[in-house]
């Protein structure tokens, strides 16, 4: 037992304790708890022990006045037997009643709102009783309202005593601003063990004095255009401290906008002014919803009863959001892959997307896909990198199934957003008579030559009612950047004739699937030919651009034997096999030159093939030695996959027979 001394105001905690016969504690066992007459009350008649083989119950006079002696007995039994243990106590009849609380007088002492505790002071508490002795002890617990909210403590909390009269130290943690009726009073209550009376004591607090608004966050942190159909609101918060540096609650703050450019609000009041409250985390927030015009936004908060304490939070940005066509871009990874006759050889698209500020687009804008051959994702999502540059990646694979003839394959990306146009008063928004891109339907320009064929092209279209106009390309003798091209391909006729906030904006890209195998050119000039003999010309005729009627002549390399000095250059032109198109070889080809006969020495450059869309140059420079006038070597292309072509190349000194190729 704590005390063999039982009163009201002191119950006694009475501890039984189980072991077994090693004197281990035993855990779990049940204990039968009783009393020799009814002067006192337990809490329990009965428990089980804790891992320390302890039942643990409470000890109290069954009335305030109770007064005599008893006994009480704690019985167990388990399959090892059974344990009993008595122990005696003595009742005291307790008369302990409050008198008073009371704080210290005197300045800061709380005692009347005139002289309140100052904010984070200290303060003395005293508490008097009667009916207190060494044989009736009392025990008091003390709390209070902000002592509940964590703005407070008590030291001691709780207090055992056997004379009338003692003393706490009341601390406070800036409790005056959680409260809020005026002047701040903390209701302090004193409760007497066993009888449970009460006493209570208003004690005067000093409200802290705020010091500063401190920003938090924007979230988001930039917010788009009204009507995009993207985030159009962020939560903005601020915290409001005292001179401690802690959280005040209850604080009102006015907020206001640096700007109303295109009808931004706060929490959709068209006063551009709002006032709310702090919360018990000193917290407040307000609402900025965007309005027609991009631009940043400057939010002050200031304290509604301080104005000379505020602070301008410059943390949201409005954007546009839309992708405009001008900052729409895509770049193959290669320009030129080895797959014309070969499934499955990989390729990517990249997009880049920026809003008319040239600001990134939103992460997950959609960006579609159209490939003229082959596979390509049908739809990306946008993803910032690292640096906060916005863009997304499109796979792609070559099929041989349904691959062009000349090898010349067209993609287009294309995805929502806005026509472009020259802002011409600066304010952030198109306005009649300023120059735009007038676009209709995206053309699924096949031949990639800025022609659109109703017969060949296919066309995705938004389909939006009065889009049959005539398209306005007036804008583009003056800016150049709005011209439709094959890389911005469009389908006449579906314009609207004014700018519009919603199209597709898009963009093609034309690359080559080239074949495995060499086709190598003499380079094409007629003084070139001059150092063949014409019996031995091998002519290819080939297109040279989309139209088939852009034809040209080459001249194979195909055993021929060069003539001319005993030193000089052979100029080639590196192309690709491909049966009716001059188109490069694939990326990463290389050129070699070797088995030259004795007395003849050569030297290549132009190796290897670039990334491109055009068939390369190659060069091949010869010196005979001393007395040697003719020779041969081989000049082999190997392709980015492996496969070689060679060529057996003669050289003379002096001129061909019948000179030239035609």
């Amino acid at each position: 037992m704590s005390s063999t001394t039982v009163t009201a105001a002191s119950p006694v905690t009475v501890t039984a304790k189980v072991v077994d016969s090693d004197g281990d504690a035993v855990a779990g066992a049940v204990v039968n708890f009783s009393l020799s007459n009814e002067l006192a009350t337990l809490s329990a008649v009965s428990g089980l022990t804790n891992g320390a083989g302890e039942a643990v119950v409470t000890l109290s006079p069954a009335v305030s006045q109770s007064s005599g002696a008893g006994v009480l007995t704690a019985t167990t039994s388990g399959s090892a037997g059974s344990a009993t243990s008595s122990v005696g106590f003595q009742l005291t009849a307790s008369g302990a009643e409050f008198v008073s609380i009371a704080a210290k007088s005197g300045a800061g002492g709380g005692s009347s709102a005139s002289q309140p505790v100052a904010a984070y002071g200290q303060t003395t508490l005293t508490v008097n009783l009667t009916g207190v002795s060494e044989l009736a002890p009392a025990t008091v617990t003390l709390t209070s309202t902000c002592v509940v909210l964590g703005k407070a403590t008590m030291s001691p909390p709780s207090v055992t005593t056997t004379t009338n009269s003692f003393s706490v130290l009341y601390t406070d943690n800036g409790c005056g601003a959680s409260l809020k009726d005026s002047p701040k009073q903390d209701l302090v209550t004193a409760t007497l063990g066993g009888s449970g009376d009460q006493e209570q004591l208003a004690l005067f607090l000093e409200t802290p004095t705020s010091n500063a608004i401190e920003f938090v966050s924007a979230s988001p942190a930039t917010i788009y255009l009204k009507g995009s159909g993207l985030a159009e609101a962020s939560t903005v918060v601020f915290k409001v401290n005292d001179t401690a540096g802690t959280p005040l609650p209850n604080q009102k703050v006015t907020f206001t906008l640096s700007s109303t450019a295109g009808g931004i609000t706060l929490e959709d009041q068209t006063s551009g002014t709002v006032t709310k409250t702090t919360n018990a985390s000193g917290l407040v927030d307000v609402r900025v919803n965007s309005g027609t015009v991009p631009t940043p936004v400057g939010i002050k908060a200031q304290l509604t009863d301080k104005p000379s304490v505020s602070i301008t939070a410059n943390a949201l940005a409005i954007g546009v959001g839309l992708p405009t066509q001008i900052g729409f871009a895509m770049a193959p990874g290669t320009l030129n892959i080895e797959c014309y006759s070969i499934n499955g050889v990989q390729n990517e698209f990249v997009v880049y997307a920026a809003d008319r500020s040239g600001n990134p687009v939103p992460n997950d804008t959609k960006i579609s896909f159209w490939a003229e051959s082959g596979q390509i994702q049908t739809s990306v999502g946008i993803a910032k990198d690292s640096r906060g540059i916005a863009g997304a990646t499109s796979n792609y694979a070559c099929q041989t199934s349904n691959m062009p003839l000349d090898g010349r394959i067209t993609v287009v990306a294309y995805a929502v957003g806005e026509e472009s146009f020259f802002d011409a008063n600066g304010n952030n928004q198109w306005d009649t008579g300023e120059p735009f891109m007038d676009m209709g339907d995206v053309s699924k320009d096949m031949l990639h030559d800025n022609s659109y064929s109703s017969t060949q092209d296919e066309y995705v279209s938004l389909g939006l009612s009065g889009w049959n106009k005539t398209c306005d390309t007036s804008a583009a003798a003056s800016y150049p950047r709005f011209a439709m091209s094959a890389d911005v391909p469009n389908r006449p006729g579906t314009c609207d004739g004014t700018w519009s906030g919603q199209v597709y904006v898009r963009q093609a890209a034309e690359i080559v699937a080239s074949t495995s195998s060499a086709g190598l050119l003499w380079y094409p000039s007629s003084s070139v030919y001059q150092h063949l003999e014409s019996a031995t010309c091998v002519r290819r005729q080939l297109q040279t651009g989309p139209a088939t009627s852009s034809l040209s002549d080459f001249f194979a390399v195909s055993g021929q034997t060069w003539f001319g000095g005993a030193a000089g250059t052979i100029p080639f032109l590196l192309a690709d096999a491909n049966p009716i198109r001059l188109n490069p070889m694939a990326a990463g080809t290389v050129a070699t030159v070797s088995d030259a006969t004795t007395g003849l020495t050569v030297k290549i450059s132009g190796s290897p093939v670039p990334n491109t869309t055009s068939a390369t140059s190659l060069a091949v420079s010869y010196e005979f030695g001393k007395d040697v006038v003719s020779g041969a070597f081989n000049l082999s292309v190997t392709s980015s996959r492996g496969l070689t072509t060679t060529y057996r190349i003669g050289v003379a000194v002096g001129a061909p027979t019948t000179p030239g190729c035609s």
